[in-house]
C-alpha cells in the first residue's frame, strides 16, 4: 500500500501499524513454539492422541482470555468465537479433552479467521499534513471559538470534511460558518431575523448609515462593520451562492483557498471585535 490518503483494509494497515495485531497473535505463536520445543519429535499420528501438557493447560485460560478481549475490541468477532470454543473445551472437568492436534488446528484456524476478518474491514487513512484538522478542538483558534460559538459545529465539520477530501462538503460548511457569523453579528447590532444572506447584508449596511460619523465610537464601529459587510457581500456572490446549487463542485486547490480565506476572515473578525471591546465600543 502506498502512503497517502484513501480506503484500506485493516489487514493492510496492520502491516505497518501492528501493535494490536501483535498482541493478538503473539501469545498464540508463543504457545505454538513452546509445544514444538517440548515435543520436537512427535509425529502427526501421535498428535491426535497426545493431550496438551498440564502446565500448558493451566496457563491457557488467562492467555486465551486476553486474546479474546483483544479480538473483541478489534471487532474480530469470528476469531473471538473461535477462542471461546477452545476455552470451553479447556474448562471441562477432563483437561485432557484437547490434544496437540486439536491445538494446532485451532491455531491455524485462528490466524486464518483473523486474516479474513481484517481484510473485510475498511478504514480511511488521512494524509499527515491534514490529519490534525480531523481532531482539532478549535481549528480556527480560540478567539473565533469564543466569539462565534454558533459557528463551532460547522467549523469542525468543514475541517473534518477537508481532511477526508470531501472538498465540496467542506466548502458547504465553510459557508454555513460565515452565515453563522453574519447572523450572530447582525444580532449584536440589534438586527432582527432576516430571510437570507443578502437581506442580512442590506440590513447591516442600512444600520451603518444611521451611525454618527462625527462620533469616535460610532466611527470605529462604522469602519469595522463596513469592512465586514463588504467582505461578506463579496463572499456571498463569489462562494456562497454558487456552493448552494446542485452542480457546484470543488477540488483541493479551490477548497483549500476558501478554507484558508474563511479561517483568516473569521480570525480577523474575532480580533476586530476584541479591539473594539478594548476601546469600550458598545453595540
Amino acid at each position: 500500500m502506498t502512503p497517502g490518503c484513501g480506503v484500506v483494509t485493516l489487514w493492510d494497515m496492520l502491516r505497518f501499524n501492528a501493535h494490536r495485531f501483535v498482541k493478538i497473535t503473539a501469545s498464540s505463536a508463543e504457545f505454538y513454539g513452546m509445544l514444538k520445543i517440548m515435543m520436537p519429535n512427535i509425529n502427526v499420528t501421535a498428535m491426535e492422541t497426545t493431550f496438551l501438557p498440564e502446565v500448558f493447560v493451566k496457563e491457557m485460560p488467562k492467555v486465551l482470555g486476553d486474546m479474546k478481549i483483544e479480538c473483541e475490541e478489534s471487532l474480530l468477532l469470528s476469531a473471538s468465537d473461535h477462542i471461546e470454543d477452545l476455552l470451553l473445551r479447556i474448562r471441562l472437568p477432563n483437561s485432557g479433552a484437547v490434544t496437540l492436534a486439536d491445538y494446532f488446528r485451532f491455531d491455524g484456524e485462528l490466524n486464518k479467521r483473523i486474516e479474513h476478518e481484517l481484510k473485510r474491514k475498511k478504514f480511511y487513512q488521512l494524509k499527515p499534513d491534514v490529519a490534525g484538522l480531523f481532531e482539532a478542538a478549535e481549528p480556527f483558534g480560540t478567539s473565533v471559538a469564543l466569539k462565534f460559538g454558533s459557528a463551532i459545529y460547522d467549523i469542525g465539520e468543514a475541517s473534518k470534511c477537508f481532511a477526508c477530501e470531501r472538498y465540496t462538503a467542506s466548502v458547504f460548511h465553510l459557508m454555513r460558518t460565515l452565515e453563522c457569523a453574519l447572523k450572530q453579528f447582525a444580532g449584536m447590532l440589534g438586527i432582527d431575523y432576516q430571510i437570507n444572506w443578502d437581506t442580512y447584508i442590506k440590513a447591516v449596511t442600512k444600520m451603518i448609515q444611521t451611525t454618527d460619523a462625527t462620533n469616535p465610537e460610532d466611527r470605529a464601529k462604522r469602519d469595522f462593520v463596513s469592512k465586514a459587510a463588504t467582505l461578506l457581500q463579496g463572499v456571498g456572490h463569489a462562494w456562497r451562492n454558487p456552493s448552494m446549487h446542485v452542480g457546484s463542485e470543488y477540488g483541493i486547490d479551490q477548497a483549500g483557498n476558501i478554507f484558508n480565506s474563511t479561517k483568516a476572515f473569521m480570525q480577523g473578525f474575532a480580533d476586530g471585535l476584541d479591539e473594539l471591546e478594548k476601546k469600550n465600543v458598545r453595540w
